[in-house]
């Protein structure tokens, strides 16, 4: 199977979310997608908004969080728990680069945080630049060179899948994604020296470009 993540970031109006799906839903149409599992992963509040459309259109994709907290139900304001994404989504991203940078990650946050996705069935798309091992369950890892996130400059295919291996020695997975200026472009490279998909940032924007992106898997 090959894998395509849509990572929205913090992007898109309410506006702008509709009618990417528009968009996005006429390029999909009635293809099959034998193979492929596309997962968008808008912000926690278009969430519905997403669910709802593409039950609607009867899109092949599923949803993932970008977030979910490392705490269960409680005193916790201004956290989304596993518990309350499971609705919705089908996976969640850990330990995105941005997200340590941003919130000052740590090893027992991010263990903590896959354990309460584990304890909902949620699917683990684990982030991460160096080998780290958690317990648990992690459906994919995403190798993250932090020189390539927003920057233009993917990194060498050759030298990336030589992380990922070191990435998956130290933690078990199914799945290795490469992210970091993902392109139409670039895709096929790491996906012919051994990787299992993408994890795409600024390209998701254009519906076009991520179908692009997609149907290079």
């Amino acid at each position: 199977m090959k894998i395509a993540v849509a990572n929205f970031k913090a992007n898109l109006s309410w506006s702008e979310a509709e009618i990417w799906l528009s968009r996005f839903s006429k390029l999909v149409g009635n293809q099959a997608l034998e193979n492929r599992e596309i997962i968008l992963s808008p912000p926690l509040v278009y969430l519905e908004l997403f669910r709802w459309s593409c039950r609607t259109k009867k899109l092949p994709v599923s949803l993932a969080a970008q977030v979910v907290s490392e705490f269960g139900c409680g005193s916790y304001t201004g956290e989304v728990t596993a518990e309350m994404l499971k609705p919705y989504v089908q996976y969640v991203i850990i330990g995105h680069s941005e997200e340590r940078k941003i919130r000052n990650l740590n090893t027992k946050n991010i263990q903590e945080k896959i354990t309460q996705a584990n304890n909902q069935q949620l699917k683990v798309i684990l982030c991460a630049e160096a080998p780290e091992s958690y317990a648990g369950e992690v459906f994919a890892l995403a190798y993250e060179p932090s020189g390539s996130i927003g920057t233009g400059m993917a990194a060498n295919p050759q030298d990336s899948v030589a992380r990922l291996q070191e990435l998956k020695a130290a933690q078990k997975t199914k799945y290795g994604l490469y992210g970091g200026s993902v392109s139409g472009t670039n895709v096929s490279s790491y996906i012919e020296v051994g990787f299992d998909g993408v994890l795409v940032g600024k390209h998701s924007l254009d519906p076009e470009a991520f179908w692009l992106i997609v149907m290079a898997l």
